[in-house]
């Protein structure tokens, strides 16, 4: 309870940015269902204070704020955390948000990467992976989500937080879409000698062997940026907690949204379900997600674009 109070008390520091105006691209909002209307949507920071936080990564005290895409869908007690690819930030991925909310009924958090955009911290893959773990305290801590009532989604560089977080929760699954090894191997793949001016940024491989969770991993054999064969290996080392699907006609960003990635992580959820592990049915806490902007900022809606 003294957690939550002094949270609330810093609402000040939380900024309600104005609404995300974007677009899906043609062909992929055409495969999308009509049903898609409408949902709210906010761009939040969240405070968060390092020391607070007892985990190895926190050696000192770093104080700053995580700009965050929020879509809350009334009917859900699970949350989904969306992991966004190496070319978008969350000033753009407002549509395929509002998406995964709709098609798989949850609510959905979007963080933004150390150094992009909104984001003011340096880039690197150590304070994505540190920033991760402050979103997972905020969402259990604070929010009160269970563990078992979070998704985890990570497409493309996204993975590298995704496979790193499931190294050290067990979430309800983890989601992988066009995962890699390592950005490492990813130039050593297309670029050959190249590979040693390269850190192992995003050690998936290694990061990996320590999975707690099962996971779906999702890529196109016809990827022209990260081989299908990384998944087939991140696959490999998990094999018996995890799920490959392959498609011929998958491009690394031109794809079927919803033959790609809406069903088969529809089929996999309810394999899960089957395999003795339910969905929750315990009431989460949503009052405090309410209290961030009821009656202290106006409501902005981001319309999903007509054609849908």
């Amino acid at each position: 309870v003294e957690q939550k109070n002094s949270f609330l008390k810093s609402l000040p520091s939380i900024v309600m940015c104005k609404p995300l105006e974007t677009k899906l691209d043609q062909r992929e909002s055409n495969s999308l269902p009509k049903l898609i209307k409408k949902t709210k949507s906010f761009e939040l920071k969240i405070p968060i204070n390092y020391s607070e936080i007892y985990h190895p990564y926190f050696k000192n005290k770093i104080d700053h704020h995580i700009p965050c895409l929020f879509i809350q869908h009334n009917h859900s007690r699970e949350i989904i955390i969306f992991f966004h690819s190496n070319a978008e930030d969350i000033s753009c991925i407002t549509p395929i948000c509002n998406a995964f909310s709709c098609c798989l009924e949850k609510n959905i958090i979007a963080m933004e990467f150390s150094g992009y955009s909104y984001h003011s911290g340096k880039l690197g893959s150590e304070n994505i992976k540190k920033d991760s773990i402050a979103l997972i305290y905020f969402l259990t801590k604070v929010l009160d989500f269970e563990l078992k009532n979070i998704i985890v989604i990570g497409r493309s560089i996204g993975s590298g937080p995704a496979i790193f977080l499931s190294s050290l929760y067990t979430f309800n699954s983890v989601i992988v879409i066009s995962g890699f090894l390592s950005i490492k191997q990813i130039v050593a793949d297309r670029f050959g000698l190249l590979k040693f001016f390269v850190n192992k940024y995003f050690d998936n491989e290694k990061a990996i062997q320590g999975n707690l969770n099962k996971i779906l991993f999702i890529h196109g054999k016809n990827d022209e940026i990260i081989n299908y064969q990384h998944s087939q290996m991140l696959h490999g080392y998990s094999i018996e907690k995890s799920k490959l699907v392959l498609f011929d006609d998958m491009k690394h960003n031109r794809f079927d949204f919803m033959k790609c990635v809406i069903y088969p992580i529809i089929n996999f959820l309810d394999e899960i379900k089957t395999d003795g592990n339910p969905n929750d049915n315990s009431k989460n806490n949503f009052s405090i997600i309410n209290s961030l902007f009821k009656c202290r900022y106006p409501i902005s809606f981001t319309e999903i674009p007509p054609q849908l």
